[in-house]
């Protein structure tokens, strides 16, 4: 994840931070699919983390009891987008993963008995994407 600046030289420096972690994501997975390893599936998780984090956050700041079991559910949409992605698409890994998490985010939350009201407040978007990748 690059370093979210403000000016005209924010895109250059997010570049800059963003590539090591595209190259290693790229090498980590390459490697995890010619052997598989838990050390390497450990490496891609960890590397990834922050990305469900992120994602958990924005979706759930009102869900702080929760927090530990959305975060876990975030990370059931971290494994299918692992097991999913294809690094000869040409995709960045986190664009591709972002859906994936959200969804498994939405799905967690309406298993701690939301309230209608705020299921609808997610958006259309949750509950379709979640039924289209579970």
């Amino acid at each position: 994840m690059g370093i979210s600046l403000i000016g005209a030289g924010a895109t250059h420096q997010r570049m800059k931070t963003k590539a090591p972690y595209d190259a290693k994501m790229l090498e980590l997975l390459l490697t995890y699919r010619q052997t598989p390893s838990t050390k390497i599936w450990d490496q891609l998780v960890r590397l990834n983390s922050g990305l469900v984090r992120k994602v958990v956050c924005r979706l759930c700041q009102d869900y702080s009891n929760a927090w530990q079991a959305l975060e876990e559910a975030g990370f059931q949409g971290l494994t299918t987008a692992l097991e999913a992605f294809d690094p000869k698409q040409k995709t960045e890994f986190s664009v591709f993963a972002i859906p994936y998490i959200q969804a498994a985010v939405v799905a967690g939350l309406s298993q701690h008995s939301l309230d209608p009201k705020r299921r609808a407040s997610l958006g259309k978007w949750g509950i379709q994407r979640s039924a289209s990748l579970t």
